[in-house]
């Protein structure tokens, strides 16, 4: 459904949880790499994005694939906040097209295997991706408008990232210690109480009475 033009769009109740980083974040550091590694005119852009026409020279194509936990949970707090933090596994397939795709894969896979790949992300990210390793290239040919045959290389690169979800925290700077009597919280006073023991006796107490019976002994046991 569409909202209409001249009704304005329901807000909804405000979300206070935070994540980070954000696919858009990850998506330019991941560009912003690649453009370090392939050959000079080469342009990189992201996957799955409508209206927007090929370039004209060679180029690569940067698509998301999959997320998948490698650990579990792990919790810290700030002054207002309790933030989880959740390490994935994120997997991205790079496909080259021109004349220098297959060159071009080649350094991508060459350098995200290296200590390259991983001192410019912590740099560039303040260390919360890092390369895990790529695929081999692999060709797998392309047919263009004109039905023509392109060079088309892909490979798929893995990296590990570790979301954090905040999330708002109330925190008690002091606190106040009050003693009471406990008779003071009993909605029976101490004088009220029917099950204190001095309010019974063995004699008002029907199965008392019939212990005392079974442990009294009879008269012909004493006089014997």
């Amino acid at each position: 459904m569409v909202q209409s033009d001249c009704d304005p769009a329901d807000s909804g109740p405000l979300s206070h949880v935070t994540l980070s980083p954000t696919d858009r974040e990850i998506n330019t550091a991941l560009r912003s790499w690649l453009l370090t590694v392939v050959p000079n005119g080469v342009e990189v852009m992201q996957g799955q994005l409508n209206r927007v026409a090929a370039p004209p020279g060679p180029f690569i194509v940067f698509t998301p694939l999959f997320r998948r936990r490698i650990a579990t949970n792990a919790s810290r707090y700030t002054s207002t906040t309790r933030e989880v933090v959740e390490p994935m596994e994120c997997t991205v397939q790079i496909s080259a097209f021109g004349s220098v795709s297959g060159e071009a894969v080649q350094r991508v896979v060459a350098l995200w295997r290296d200590m390259y790949a991983a001192d410019w992300l912590r740099n560039a990210t303040g260390g919360v991706m890092a390369p895990l390793y790529a695929s081999e290239p692999r060709q797998t040919g392309f047919i263009n408008s004109d039905k023509q045959y392109e060079d088309n290389w892909t490979a798929d690169l893995k990296f590990q990232v570790n979301f954090t979800v905040s999330t708002p925290q109330d925190f008690a700077q002091s606190i106040t210690v009050d003693l009471r009597e406990v008779d003071a919280l009993s909605p029976h006073p101490r004088s009220e109480r029917p099950w204190r023991s001095e309010h019974l006796s063995p004699s008002s107490c029907r199965s008392c009475r019939a212990q005392s019976r079974r442990t009294a002994p009879s008269i012909s046991s004493m006089a014997s």
